[in-house]
């Protein structure tokens, strides 16, 4: 995905000064084996299709001439080819619908269709035909960051997500695990969440991730334990579990 282009991102208006701004609900969706719409089949297309397979959804485009990759996919299996034309019996069963196409008049009744049918869509370049906006992302697997700017600066969007992937491990699937390890613990010993909620946040504000990240896997299990006593003997619970 091109996110230092204005492609990169649902929509590029500009939020007006005098309008009210209700910020974006950042979720990221669960699209395996669930049905999506992509309008068009020319590049842009080919890089949303790209992340759609990504996610294990099933994909369906519409469209005439399909770019090269899109024509490899579909010969391969991995998308299915719903029509030359959109006609709103195409939405049916539907989740999400991505469209690339500059056709005003195709934009306004995919909008209506799918505001209708409480589908989401996302209008490459176009804010107010958005009902979701494409983030710019940075992948380090399991780890996504999506960043937005609610429209108004896909290229800023782009610009951000390159100055943080910078600063980021290339690898984070150990620290995953062992967090993963740590956090069924630490579970175990204090259920109650608001009290692993502020003990979190200590550990991290405290450079749990640091300490692992530079090779004191022991020495930062030690501050986990150390915190974790800390809090049962506060609340009355000086037993550790382990």
């Amino acid at each position: 995905m091109n996110t230092l282009s204005e492609r990169g991102h649902g929509g590029a208006d500009t939020v007006a000064a005098n309008e009210a701004w209700y910020p974006a609900l950042p979720l990221f969706l669960l699209l395996k084996n669930r049905r999506t719409l992509v309008v068009g089949c020319d590049e842009v297309a080919r890089d949303r299709v790209a992340q759609l397979l990504q996610t294990g959804a099933q994909v369906a485009i519409i469209g005439e001439e399909l770019h090269p990759q899109l024509q490899l996919w579909l010969e391969e299996g991995k998308i299915a080819h719903a029509g030359a034309l959109f006609h709103p019996d195409q939405l049916t069963g539907i989740w999400l619908v991505v469209n690339c196409l500059e056709d005003e008049a195709l934009r306004l009744q995919l909008w209506n269709e799918t505001q209708a049918r409480c589908i989401f869509l996302n209008t490459v370049d176009v804010n107010d035909r958005c009902s979701a906006y494409w983030p710019a992302l940075i992948q380090r697997p399991p780890v996504t960051v999506a960043i937005g700017t609610g429209g108004a600066s896909p290229a800023l969007a782009g610009y951000l997500r390159h100055k943080i992937a910078s600063i980021l491990p290339d690898n984070f699937q150990p620290l995953v695990t062992w967090l993963h390890h740590w956090r069924k613990w630490i579970t175990s010993q204090i259920p109650q969440l608001d009290r692993r909620a502020i003990l979190w946040r200590s550990l991290m504000k405290n450079g749990l991730v640091e300490l692992f990240l530079a090779n004191q896997s022991q020495e930062a299990e030690r501050m986990i334990q150390e915190r974790v006593q800390m809090d049962l003997a506060q609340h009355g619970n000086s037993q550790s579990k382990k």
